[in-house]
């Protein structure tokens, strides 16, 4: 059964592969703007210099992490794509590419939750409300958009 689940796993994750093939390079623009975005908003959500500094770095770093596993997804779609493709290639190098490809998203998300942490005990809660909406725009953009 765990076979079928990763296998299964693995035509997901080369379905929306090739389906997202090419998003890569504008989405990494949109981050980096949304990013910018959002931090130009900290210092007028958060009235507190060394919080807002803080939280304006948090954020940089989040920003980092989305190109960073954007650069990654993309590799190893491409990747999956060209030995799925290939009549010779055994089942086995998929899985391993499957396998890189989850081991890789376990990573992403941890370093992401750890950032989330990190803002969220620097904000109070309205100051964590009124950013949100930023939040959400750099999810959109990374989950939309790439591999």
């Amino acid at each position: 059964m765990r076979r079928h689940v990763e296998w299964s796993s693995t035509i997901a994750a080369l379905a929306v592969a090739v389906l997202m093939t090419g998003c890569g390079g504008k989405k990494n623009a949109d981050l980096k703007t949304t990013v910018e975005e959002i931090q130009a908003q900290i210092s007028a959500v958060v009235p507190d210099t060394a919080r807002a500094s803080q939280i304006r770095a948090a954020y940089e770093e989040l920003g980092q992490q989305l190109a960073r596993s954007t650069r990654e997804r993309v590799a190893l779609g491409d990747r999956l794509r060209d030995l799925y493709r290939r009549y010779d290639i055994p089942r086995e190098s998929l899985e391993v590419v499957g396998a890189q490809q989850r081991a890789a998203a376990r990573v992403f998300r941890s370093e992401a939750m750890a950032i989330r942490d990190r803002v969220r005990s620097l904000t109070t809660e309205k100051e964590w409300k009124q950013l949100a909406t930023g939040r959400k725009k750099l999810a959109d953009i990374y989950v939309g958009g790439t591999p």
